[in-house]
């Protein structure tokens, strides 16, 4: 099987990061695909991107499961209310 994540991004300064976009809801075998991912290749950085940060419940005990694989959390909701975007 193959996985792709939403996004890949080559920013100016050379810096390449890949991008996975959640909703709200993380499933088992996204995190089986995180962790794939980086043992594959320990060089790739994927970041999740997600509306806000769970503070409790199953979506925060999943994020919690996956941040190990991850390099980091964006929480977007954040940065689109500083540029006045609603979602």
């Amino acid at each position: 099987r193959q996985y792709r994540p939403d996004f890949w991004v080559k920013w100016r300064g050379g810096e390449e990061l890949y991008y996975e976009v959640k909703s709200g809801y993380i499933a088992q075998k996204d995190i089986t695909k995180w962790r794939r991912l980086s043992q594959r290749y320990p060089s790739v950085k994927l970041v999740l991107a997600v509306p806000k940060i769970p503070r409790q419940g199953k979506f925060k005990n999943k994020v919690d499961a996956g941040k190990k694989y991850l390099d980091h959390i964006w929480e977007v909701n954040v940065d689109y209310k500083k540029l006045g975007i609603k979602i």
